[in-house]
């Protein structure tokens, strides 16, 4: 089954513990027309915390999608952090977390140029 809180266009979605992720980076793309979620970096695994996803970086990126995106833990302790530069939503850039098109928690930590 299809699940647009999980499933997106440009993503990290953790359901396992081990590890840690780093050093991402989603640069010089277009998504024409995402029908769901274009950008998350997700923490999803009940069983998961402590873990980090770290320097995730979505540079240059336009897209059009009907979902904000999502930035988001399973409320257990883990680190996101996560940088958009020159990030277009629907034709406009994304300038702040005001702009309506996130959704995030207390465990994400985003940056943007």
């Amino acid at each position: 089954t299809w699940d647009n809180d999980r499933v997106c266009s440009l993503g990290i979605i953790v359901e396992q513990a081990g590890g840690s992720i780093s050093n991402v980076t989603y640069d010089n793309i277009e998504i024409y027309k995402d029908t769901g979620r274009a950008i998350g970096c997700l923490i999803y695994g009940d069983d998961v915390q402590n873990f980090s996803i770290s320097n995730i970086k979505y540079k240059n990126i336009r897209y059009t999608a009907p979902l904000k995106n999502k930035i988001a833990s399973n409320g257990k302790p883990n680190s996101i952090q996560v940088e958009f530069e020159n990030v277009y939503a629907s034709g406009s850039k994304i300038t702040s977390l005001n702009t309506n098109q996130f959704e995030y928690d207390s465990y994400a930590n985003i940056t943007i140029k």
